[in-house]
């Protein structure tokens, strides 16, 4: 098999979210984000409550995906549901 069974992230975006709108990019039990994640195929993961970045309360949001379209995907939705 090609790549034998290899995943490494091709793409990484970061962007930053306001704590006050994170959870309506998570979703209640973070259904939103599983969603965004099943959609794209891309990984979405966020900062741990409380750990901003620096001088901010803005949280770091990183999308990793195995391809630039998969993690674009999910950026546009990460953005259309924070309202960006």
């Amino acid at each position: 098999s090609v790549g034998g069974g290899i995943l490494a992230a091709a793409t990484t975006l970061t962007l930053q979210v306001p704590d006050e709108l994170v959870p309506t990019m998570l979703g209640k039990g973070g259904s939103i984000m599983k969603d965004i994640e099943d959609r794209s195929g891309a990984r979405v993961r966020v900062s741990q409550k409380g750990d901003f970045v620096p001088g901010s309360t803005n949280r770091l949001v990183t999308i990793s995906a195995s391809t630039h379209h998969e993690a674009h995907a999910a950026y546009l939705m990460v953005a259309h549901k924070i309202g960006v």
